[in-house]
């Protein structure tokens, strides 16, 4: 049953809203009065093609909101339910057009393409015109006329409530038959990745080990012109060495400790300094004689990171 009618800016009508109680409600005039604008915009709610003609002057769109009780009308539900449309309490349909020509369709505030408008109207609203009298010709309608004289309200209902929950079976069992499949798919990936792995026969710590490896051949040359020029700065370069020039001020400081008994202290952290730059310059060298130009071994670690990527 149509409970509610909401018009604005439509055609001569700036706003209207009707509430429509159960029974006959007969909208009388003369002509010119408006009555056919009502009918006009319920077909545009209920899915006619739209002209931004209709909308009114001055306004930049029209909107018309219709509402339906369908306690009665367990097709309806089942029909909504099935679209994902439904509502708990009723069925609101809304239709605005703009303008700029664009036109929108809402079921219970959910966007729905005109086909579904023209559907859910179809179910909800018959229309008496000259030629009105063709939709007797349609099998729903017949089939809903013949249920309705049978008086098959309460079955319907029933049916729809049962379909309901056939229909929530029916998409919990896809869902597992759906995990079913993803499971095997993915134990079958992780076969083939445990096959790959035992064709490697990659051990513990292989793949860092073969990444660290492929960083020091790879920069094996700028690796010893480096540290051979660091080594030459700490210690071998006889002028300006650190370890010379440590070496100096430290005989500097000895001469002056007879001056001044003071200074011990820091001759002593120079000489410390001086101990640990050899320390240093002799891990260097060690460092030095253990880098090995090798294109050979370069290339068959990187043909082995390869495989394992």
């Amino acid at each position: 049953m149509l409970t509610h009618l909401q018009i604005r800016n439509f055609a001569l009508v700036e706003q209207i809203e009707l509430e429509l109680k159960p029974g006959m409600t007969v909208l009388t005039g003369e002509t010119g009065a408006g009555k056919s604008i009502l009918l006009d915009a319920l077909g545009l709610t209920l899915g006619n093609r739209a002209d931004t003609g209709l909308i009114r002057h001055g306004a930049s769109r029209a909107e018309i909101t219709i509402e339906f009780e369908l306690a009665d009308r367990p097709e309806v539900w089942e029909w909504l339910e099935t679209h994902d449309l439904d509502d708990e309490t009723a069925c609101q349909i809304r239709r605005v057009i703009s303008t700029d020509g664009r036109s929108r369709g809402y079921i219970n505030g959910r966007t729905a393409p005109l086909q579904l408008l023209r559907e859910l109207g179809e179910m909800l609203v018959e229309i008496h015109g000259q030629h009105e009298h063709q939709s007797l010709l349609r099998r729903d309608m017949q089939r809903q006329l013949l249920d309705d004289y049978a008086g098959h309200g309460k079955l319907l209902l029933e049916l729809a409530a049962l379909h309901h929950n056939w229909r929530t079976v029916q998409g919990r069992l896809e869902q597992l038959q759906q995990a079913n499949k993803d499971r095997d798919s993915r134990l079958e990936l992780l076969r083939y990745q445990v096959q790959e792995l035992e064709t490697l026969g990659l051990a513990a710590g292989e793949l860092a080990e073969l990444e660290q490896e492929h960083q020091r051949l790879a920069n094996a040359n700028q690796l010893l012109d480096e540290c051979q020029q660091a080594l030459d700065t700490l210690y071998e370069n006889e002028d300006i060495s650190a370890s010379s020039l440590l070496g100096q001020a430290s005989q500097r400081l000895e001469s002056l400790q007879k001056v001044d008994n003071t200074l011990q202290g820091i001759a002593e952290l120079l000489s410390s300094a001086i101990i640990q730059v050899e320390e240093a310059a002799g891990e260097l060298r060690h460092y030095l004689a253990d880098i090995e130009l090798n294109p050979q071994r370069l290339s068959w670690v990187e043909e082995r990171l390869t495989t394992i990527y």
